[in-house]
């Protein structure tokens, strides 16, 4: 049952976002504070001669006062209960106060002198101009401040006394200036809080474009795990009844027969491994997903490498009416650093793919050269067939995304081959480039990296081998729930000269145990109830230590892969070909001493 990923927490509009950036700004302020101090100080001592001292002093202690009590009250722990309407309101109030504190010196402007009234007049317009930083123009806190400072200076000089006499134009002059500077400040202050709204809008745009990328993503792994789920179900009961027809085609191939009945045999096993490949795709993308595939990078001698594969390359293009080449120019020392087998994996995919994909009457090429400045190597794949449009070269890529096949011919295979020479060069740290053009072929490009420390040659990895024939007398222990796979497992072990015992659960694997000693146990991973084939194996060790065992099941989920790695088992997967199980039963004969019959 899946889960829905989580849902974004609802966002605030920008101009929430803006103000309670104001209402932080205001309260980290704490440097303000001194300079209003030394601004009321400075403006104390300008008119201290030319006021009553008195007045003045007591106007002094009532600011210093207000300032200090302000900053208690804003900075006090209450305040971060407070809403932030509530907050701004208190702002506004502080700053009406300290506004209209800050104009009580205009009361005695007429008494002043035209340096004092200068002095006052730059002072406090600086103030108001730092008031309007500090909020970053919040409209309400400025104008709370700058309307009884600035509109009070701007009074004090349009009715000056001296205003009215000779020289009343400058005193007029200087309050329509100031009156202007009030509308420019306020003017700045719109633009620079409309601007901290306008960041905030971007901000909480990228976070909700964020969020919504986190549950798409959050969607995208919960289908991926859905699509894992899926083929991993569909994959485990598909080879189950693939595995019965695989045992008894594989017990009919062994078995004297005419050639007619030989020849529908091998027909039977030869669609059998067909679809055995097919499934093997699935297979390997769940062993990708589950991380139980690791590169083991070693240092490659690659021309050895590339003249053993190209046996295998002839003889299939050969068989399918394909003229295969095979050209180097690769020094016989050069070494690359590479997992050989993974390597020949990828190289049978891109060659596999060429050759389902080239007409009879084709081309295939593989080139080897070196690197650029002689580090590393360059493999280049190359056919004539039938190319891939540019619209298409990055989805080839992709799981089952097939150029060509919308019929789906099950003789091209599922859309796997490229998906997973993609995912095994990345995992050696192999670039992969595509060249093609409709209708005019396609060359794939491997660049693979130069050995490091230019270590000794390390022998590749042989391409594979057919299994040993010849019966074998050994004793074997099959266990798994499903009745066909258990009978016909044991039909083709028996063919093979085995004595076959089969269980269809752990307790009736025990029960055989107790009078029956097997060279070899072969366990289903999934059995009825709570019991897995790893507790049959387990069962069957502790009655004989380095007994040779091995789980054999078609399921591919990538936790169950892990499980089983994780175990240290041996893992077969069905449907099992005679191929894959004959090395098995030779390893267990080795154990137990017994070789095979010649016959």
């Amino acid at each position: 049952m899946s889960t829905a990923p989580p849902q974004p927490s609802p966002l605030p509009d920008a101009q929430t976002a803006a103000d309670s950036e104001v209402v932080r700004r205001v309260l980290d302020s704490s440097a303000r504070l001194l300079v209003l101090i030394v601004a009321n100080v400075l403006i104390a001592v300008a008119v201290w001669e030319e006021l009553p001292a008195a007045a003045v002093a007591t106007w002094g202690a009532l600011v210093v006062a207000h300032l200090l009590l302000r900053r208690h009250a804003l900075r006090a722990a209450a305040m971060d209960a407070l809403p932030l309407p509530r907050k701004l309101r208190l702002f506004v109030a502080y700053g009406v106060l300290a506004g209209v504190l800050q104009a009580v010196p205009l009361l005695g402007f007429p008494w002043l002198g035209e340096t004092a009234r200068a002095y006052l007049s730059i002072i406090l317009m600086g103030l108001s101009t730092g008031t309007v930083a500090s909020c970053t123009g919040h409209p309400r806190l400025c104008r709370a401040y700058c309307i009884p400072v600035l509109g009070g200076l701007v009074v004090a000089w349009l009715l000056s006394p001296s205003a009215a006499g000779a020289n009343g134009f400058i005193d007029r002059a200087i309050g329509v200036l100031i009156l202007l500077f009030m509308g420019i400040l306020g003017a700045v202050a719109r633009n620079s809080y409309q601007t901290l709204i306008d960041a905030h809008a971007v901000r909480l745009r990228e976070r909700e474009l964020n969020a919504r990328l986190q549950e798409a993503l959050a969607r995208e792994r919960e289908a991926g795990t859905a699509k894992t789920r899926f083929l991993a179900s569909a994959s485990h009961d598909l080879r189950q009844p693939l595995h019965t027809l695989s045992m008894l085609a594989a017990t009919l191939v062994l078995r004297p027969l005419d050639e007619r009945s030989r020849a529908i045999a091998t027909l039977m096993a030869e669609v059998s491994e067909s679809l055995n490949g097919q499934l093997d795709g699935l297979l390997d993308i769940s062993r990708l997903d589950a991380g139980v595939v690791r590169a083991q990078m070693r240092p490659t001698p690659l021309q050895p490498l590339l003249q053993r594969y190209f046996a295998e390359v002839e003889a299939a293009a050969r068989e399918a009416g394909i003229t295969a080449r095979l050209h180097w120019r690769l020094p016989q020392d050069l070494h690359v650093q590479t997992d050989p087998a993974l390597l020949l994996r990828v190289l049978r995919n891109l060659v596999g793919n060429a050759l389902k994909f080239t007409p009879r009457g084709g081309r295939l090429r593989i080139d080897a050269e070196p690197g650029p400045d002689g580090e590393g190597a360059v493999l280049k794949v190359a056919d004539d067939g039938i190319g891939i449009a540019p619209a298409h070269q990055a989805q080839v890529f992709q799981e089952f995304f097939q150029v060509g096949n919308d019929e789906r011919d099950r003789s091209r295979g599922l859309g796997l081959g490229l998906s997973i020479v993609a995912r095994l060069a990345a995992l050696m740290g192999i670039a992969v480039t595509l060249d093609s053009a409709l209708g005019q072929g396609s060359c794939f490009t491997l660049r693979l990296p130069a050995a490091e420390g230019g270590a000794a040659a390390t022998e590749p990895l042989a391409v594979a081998a057919g299994a040993a024939a010849g019966p074998l007398a050994l004793n074997v222990l099959v266990v798994d729930d499903e009745k066909d796979v258990r009978t016909s497992t044991c039909l083709l072990l028996a063919e093979l000269g085995c004595d076959c015992r089969s269980a269809a659960d752990l307790a009736q694997a025990e029960a055989v145990l107790e009078g029956f000693r097997p060279d070899l146990v072969l366990a289903d991973f999934r059995l009825g109830g709570n019991a897995s084939g790893l507790h049959v194996l387990a069962a069957a060790r502790r009655r004989r230590p380095g007994l040779p065992v091995a789980l054999v099941s078609g399921d591919t989920a990538p936790d169950r892969l892990r499980e089983a790695e994780d175990a240290g088992v041996r893992l077969l997967h069905k449907p099992l070909s005679l191929a894959a199980l004959r090395p098995l039963l030779d390893e267990a004969a080795a154990a137990r001493g017994v070789r095979p019959d010649p016959a």
